[in-house]
């Protein structure tokens, strides 16, 4: 049984949850705690065997109520976004009644993205962005499907302070001003924006 499974006193059964960076660490525990409550959970990784490696793990470890389906993409790319967005799509067609954007990185050196961003802006900020962009209209189906708002996640964490992106972000002015203001106009009614961290 997961440390993490008093969190999830509620039921899931029925519903659909994507959990992102589910390889290991706190992503392995929420998919589990999330499986354990009767969801769907697709398990995500970088490249498709660890997602296999981790779905078959977290199914010899549930207590048989959930299931655990594996999908892939690098979250390095706005291509490997949209990989994982058609492999979600794939995997369930019916909606999707919950998105945890767990996955992250830090790097200790500046590099940057195929898109020319810097890398750990790219994996922590932009690949969440556009995932949840991305999978809204699946949000919006698994809300009218289980007659409940679907829930977007966003995990956050002290390690990307680690990090040395080595310049200073820029953003515009009335993002600056209303940082939630994009996320609630582009999510609607029927999906809640959660911002989370563990620590």
């Amino acid at each position: 049984m997961s440390k993490f499974d008093a969190q999830f006193a509620g039921r899931l059964d029925g519903q659909t949850v994507l959990v992102t960076g589910a390889k290991g660490g706190i992503g392995q525990e929420t998919a589990q705690g999330a499986g354990n409550s009767g969801a769907t959970v697709l398990v995500h990784a970088r490249r498709a065997d660890d997602a296999r490696r981790a779905a078959d793990l977290l199914a010899g470890n549930g207590n048989g109520h959930g299931r655990y389906l594996a999908v892939a993409g690098d979250l390095g790319s706005l291509a490997g976004v949209r990989e994982l967005v058609e492999a979600v799509r794939q995997a369930c067609p019916k909606g999707l009644n919950g998105l945890v954007n767990n996955a992250g990185a830090a790097f200790a050196t500046r590099a940057l993205s195929p898109d020319g961003y810097e890398r750990t802006i790219a994996i922590n900020h932009i690949a969440a962005a556009a995932l949840t962009e991305g999978l809204l209209d699946l949000l919006r189906k698994g809300a009218d499907d289980f007659a409940a708002p679907s829930r977007v996640v966003i995990m956050t964490a002290l390690i990307e302070s680690r990090g040395n992106p080595g310049h200073r972000l820029e953003l515009p002015r009335q993002v600056q001003a209303d940082p939630g203001l994009r996320r609630r106009q582009a999510a609607g009614p029927d999906v809640h924006l959660r911002p989370s961290s563990p620590s």
